[in-house]
Formats: C-alpha cells, structure tokens, sequence
C-alpha cells in the first residue's frame, strides 16, 4: 500500500477522492479551499513537501510563487538538492515559492497536457508494453504527470501529441505547488524511501 507523504492532508485526500468519484460539485468547493493561502490556515507548506522530497532523495529547488520559473538569480535546476539545510534556507527566505523537482536523476516525467490526445497516447504507449514503471501520479492544472523510473533520457516535447517527456535536463513543478490557473496534487503520492 502506498504511503501518503507527511504533508498530504486529509483535506488533499478528499479533493482527489472528489475527482476519482466524478463529484464535480465537491472537487471545486474543495478547489476552492485548497486554492486560499493554506500556511495562513495551518495547511500544507511547500518548504516542508520540498524537505520531504529531498529525504526521498529526489532533487528540489524553489520556484518563483505562482510560477513555474526558478527564482530570479538562481541557476534553476542545477541548482536541485537535496541538502536539507539549503532547501530550509531557501524557503524561510521565501515560504510561498513553488518547488521545482529535477527529472532525470531518480524518475523522469511525462507530462499530458493535450485532453484527449493525451489520452489516446498514454493508451497507446501502455498498451505496447515497453513503458516504465509508474512510480507517481499528479494532477495539474492541465492535465497529468506520470512519473516512472528514471529512462537515462533527455527531455523531448512533443514526445507524441499532446505529451512532453521530462528526463534528463529537465524539471517539473511538484504538489503542493500552486500557480494561477490551479493547483498540483498527487492522486497516485510516491512510495516513500
């Protein structure tokens, strides 16, 4: 059975059971909830999801708030860790950055961004049997993330409509990251070290 990491909330769990279930009415009032500043109502901060993810040896570095871009005078992904002394420095320097997690190292991410052709893609690439193993899954403002073993692979966009590959190079935004149009949230949270 998977473990939920340490600052997924009860709150995150029923959000995404909302949507497993098909109950829009309850995933957007719970959107809703989830979308107010929640380190001003005791909820999840990202400094504590980027330590967790360094202790699962997964390299992070903080994000600009709201945005997918590094921090301004960073060098981004180069900059990932998993020094837990420097993501705590970064995050009491700024608490509402997103965070950033290098692909390519420990998992790679293919990213669907394109609905239906998306979908029919994933169908595709599963069905042949040559598809790593899915280690996480999230929910994006725009589609999903599928994170699987690391390939040895570089990033590659149109990887097939609609789907983007993040290997090596490359990085994605991690929940419990926000940006304008929504949030990042596991429905399939990674097994823990």
């Amino acid at each position: 059975m998977t473990q939920l990491p340490d600052y997924y909330t009860a709150l995150d769990a029923a959000y995404v059971a909302a949507i497993v279930r098909g109950d829009d009415t309850e995933a957007g009032r719970l959107a809703t909830v989830l979308d107010t500043p929640r380190r001003e109502v005791g909820g999840i901060a990202t400094g504590s999801a980027a330590l967790w993810y360094a202790r699962q040896g997964w390299p992070a570095f903080p994000l600009l708030p709201s945005e997918k871009r590094p921090l301004p005078g960073s060098r981004g992904l180069k900059d990932a860790t998993t020094d837990e002394d420097q993501i705590r420095d970064w995050w009491e320097t700024t608490p509402d950055a997103n965070i950033g997690l290098r692909t390519g190292d420990v998992f790679d991410v293919f990213d669907f961004d394109g609905g239906e052709t998306s979908a029919l893609a994933f169908r595709d690439m599963t069905l042949d049997g040559d598809f790593p193993p899915i280690r996480g899954i999230v929910l994006t403002p725009r589609g999903m993330h599928l994170y699987v073993t690391a390939t040895g692979r570089a990033n590659k966009t149109d990887y097939l409509p609609g789907v983007d590959h993040r290997g090596a190079g490359g990085y994605v935004v991690a929940p419990p990251s926000r940006i304008t149009t929504g949030a990042y949230v596991w429905l399939l949270p990674p097994e823990g070290k």
